[in-house]
């Protein structure tokens, strides 16, 4: 249950994440529950291999 859970709060921030750069991480990770930065951070890094700022940086810095 706990897996299913993290799976989707990480796809829920990366795609607030990757839809307004305005919206900071750390307004992402407490509306999705997590009691700090770092804890999401970590979980983030498990499923995906990068930190949740790369998600905006690969959105953002792509040539329109």
């Amino acid at each position: 249950m706990m897996k299913c859970q993290t799976r989707w709060r990480v796809q829920e921030a990366t795609a607030w994440i990757g839809a307004d750069n305005n919206l900071s991480v750390k307004t992402v990770v407490h509306s999705l529950g997590y009691a700090s930065p770092f804890a999401f951070s970590k979980a983030y890094k498990r499923l995906t291999v990068s930190a949740p700022i790369a998600c905006r940086k690969l959105t953002f810095d792509q040539p329109v």
